[in-house]
């Protein structure tokens, strides 16, 4: 598939895991070989939420200034070019919550 960006992987920056902790910030990012970012390369990316576009997300991250309930669950993202739209790449997001000690 030279024509549009090939499927792409999505991780929370500088973690090894999808869960992290409600109330945190947290950085999704989108990547995609550098060989499969298609011909013509990928001009943005497109980033979904639960199945639905998530608004001004057009850059290969996707920033959450605080994680809360509703930003839990699937996210989804491809490049895309002037072609067409890459193979999505699905990443299904977790919350722990912060521990709390009552003495």
């Amino acid at each position: 598939l030279k024509d549009t960006a090939s499927r792409a992987v999505i991780k929370i920056e500088d973690s090894n895991e999808n869960v992290a902790t409600k109330g945190s910030s947290l950085t999704l990012k989108c990547w995609v070989d550098e060989q499969d970012l298609g011909n013509p390369p990928a001009t943005f990316y497109s980033w979904l939420h639960r199945g639905k576009p998530i608004k001004d997300a057009l850059k290969n991250v996707h920033h959450i200034a605080a994680l809360s309930v509703n930003q839990l669950g699937n996210y989804s993202c491809a490049a895309v070019n002037r072609v067409g739209v890459g193979k999505y790449a699905h990443f299904f997001l977790k919350a722990k919550s912060k521990l709390t000690i009552i003495i």
